[in-house]
């Protein structure tokens, strides 16, 4: 849900997922003069279970005059220390809730503020509950103020008291997301296909059988390549829910994939017709649910639940060879985006070529103002030679953590000048941004230790998503999501599956709220570690107002053009 409000001199544009409320901010050149930030009232209207609550938002930075040495874990009224930021983001509200932001502009000086005029806006979250598109995100940011504050510094299984709250509030919605789409099947009139990388989290598959007990036509392909430990980890939690692996009546082996069985969906079909899907980019292990972000995406419309179907039913039977790359194109041949229609299609790998790998850079390089993308491994050469032009977009990219250059690496490899990594090749660009993996290892300022769940070993501890916003907030915006990572590997080699959205601006706001919610927490936690660690002043507000507002001013900065994709009345 998109509303704006403006007064001539500032303006508010409320963008609402699920449970991010995005708030861009602009002013008029004469309203930005000697501007020193902005105070933010939330009003959270009453519902049947809760009371209003109307409160000043706090943030972590103070004013160096007013707080000269800040409590680690204090936060600060905005109405002394204001938000000195043309975007800010409320990642505590609810799904289906109403609520009200008052944004009032402070000028004067740090111990003598003086208001301007307030603009209000009031906007609802969308509900969870959706008649087509129904999508779920996992926390996804353990190592966060917010865990630190809430849990203290220990990982979830070193505080058992604690364990299943922490769990629940890493999962965010998702791990029940999947619970209830498995409940969905009631008796012997439904059936369940599924088709998983990583099945060794017990409690799902102890659900799934469950639904086979009371009836349900359950049937379960996995990824077994042999000498992978992850073969025996699926096979040794089938056993342990009570299913026989690779029986060929409910358990099916993927043991000969061309490359990673890497799907992670569920086909959900009634009286023999499919009916709705549950894809993503979640792997049904601990760390893939309440570790590294993650998201859960229901489609109900059994068009595409009937190609998922086609998909999993050509999947049975192990298939490998360039011919079972045939089958999948026919399956859905490949779609020119730049030609797209409103609605959603599918498509899945591995394909004869990387015809589709082509056409996500080229709809990616046509974003007018703004595109989003996560890779949770490496960019793609194709990403990175399109993302090396410069545009009059912003184009912003979430990574699990950055990359050494690597000069002897070819093919969909990077390429990078020598000694620089991701974050330092496009440094100075104004049209990229780069946020990897990173986390406060001992304190900054007044910021707190961060901690990580320890559920996803060493490779990849932040990011695990892949989907791509193309103009995410224009009338016609276009999502790509799935189990691909936006590769050479996961177009022609991999089993995979993504779908393509278009049109449809729920999806896309709540696509946005979360990208952002990402983004800007792992950005700001790298350039603090990798930049300025021993910067005395990073953690205080800037005194004069041209210290924080000169980017935002600056035409073809990147904070800049940020501020124009999310203004609302401004040219």
């Amino acid at each position: 849900m998109r509303k704006g409000k403006h007064n001539g001199k500032i303006s508010v544009h409320a963008i609402s997922g699920n449970h991010v409320i995005t708030l861009g901010l602009d002013a008029s050149p004469a309203a930005i003069k000697g501007l020193l930030g902005f105070a933010i009232h939330r009003t959270a209207y009453a519902t049947d279970y809760e009371p209003e609550e109307s409160y000043w938002l706090k943030g972590y930075k103070p004013f160096k005059e007013v707080v000269p040495h800040p409590v680690p874990g204090s936060f600060y009224s905005t109405l002394e220390a204001p938000v000195q930021s043309f975007t800010w983001a409320d990642f505590s509200a609810k799904p289906g809730q109403k609520y009200k932001y008052k944004v009032l502009p402070l000028y004067g000086e740090p111990k003598n503020l003086k208001q301007g005029e307030a603009v209000e806006v009031i906007i609802e979250t969308e509900k969870l509950e959706d008649p087509l598109h129904e999508i779920y995100f996992n926390r996804g940011v353990a190592a966060s103020q917010a865990y630190a504050l809430k849990f203290g510094p220990k990982p979830p299984h070193k505080q058992p008291d604690k364990e299943k709250e922490i769990y629940r509030w890493l999962s965010r919605g998702l791990y029940e997301s999947i619970i209830a789409f498995i409940k969905k099947a009631k008796d012997k009139t439904w059936k369940l296909r599924v088709a998983l990388y990583e099945l060794d989290y017990l409690p799902v598959m102890q659900e799934l059988k469950a639904a086979q007990k009371r009836g349900v036509d359950v049937k379960i392909i996995y990824s077994a390549k042999k000498g992978e430990s992850q073969t025996e980890d699926n096979e040794t939690t089938l056993f342990n829910a009570g299913f026989k692996p690779n029986d060929r009546k409910t358990t099916f082996a993927r043991a000969h994939s061309n490359a990673i069985f890497h799907n992670k969906f569920f086909v959900l079909l009634k009286d023999k017709k499919a009916k709705e899907v549950y894809t993503g980019s979640t792997n049904i292990s601990e760390g893939g649910i309440f570790g590294h972000s993650n998201l859960g995406h229901c489609i109900k419309e059994s068009r595409i639940a009937a190609q998922y179907l086609a998909y999993w039913e050509a999947l049975q039977d192990d298939p490998t060879g360039a011919e079972w790359a045939v089958k999948v194109e026919a399956l859905q041949p490949d779609i020119d985006l730049s030609k797209l229609k409103d609605g959603v299609q599918v498509i899945f790998s591995p394909r004869t070529g990387t015809h589709m790998l082509d056409e996500y850079v080229k709809v990616f390089s046509q974003a007018e103002k703004l595109a989003n993308i996560t890779l949770p491994f490496n960019i793609d050469k194709l990403f990175l030679d399109e993302l090396d032009r410069k545009k009059n977009s912003v184009r912003y990219v979430t990574l699990n953590k950055d990359k050494e250059a690597d000069q002897k690496k070819k093919g969909t490899d990077i390429i990078l000048k020598k000694g620089m990594d991701y974050v330092q090749h496009f440094k100075g660009d104004g049209d990229v941004f780069i946020a990897p993996g990173g986390k406060i290892e001992e304190g900054w300022g007044q910021w707190l230790k961060e901690t990580l769940t320890g559920f996803n070993g060493s490779v990849v501890q932040y990011i695990h998503t892949k989907f791509m916003l193309v103009d995410p907030l224009s009338k016609s915006p276009l999502v790509i999501t799935g189990s691909a990572n936006f590769s050479g590997n996961s177009t022609d080699s991999n089993d995979e599956n993504m779908l393509i959205i278009k049109g449809n601006t729920r999806v896309a706001d709540i696509y946005l709220g979360e990208y952002f919610r990402i983004f800007d927490h792992l950005y700001f936690r790298y350039m603090v570690t990798r930049f300025y660690a021993d910067d005395t002043e990073g953690g205080f507000l800037k005194s004069r107002s041209e210290d924080w507002i000169t980017p935002f001013t600056k035409t073809g900065n990147g904070k800049y053009r940020r501020r124009k994709a999310l203004s609302f009345g401004f040219k």
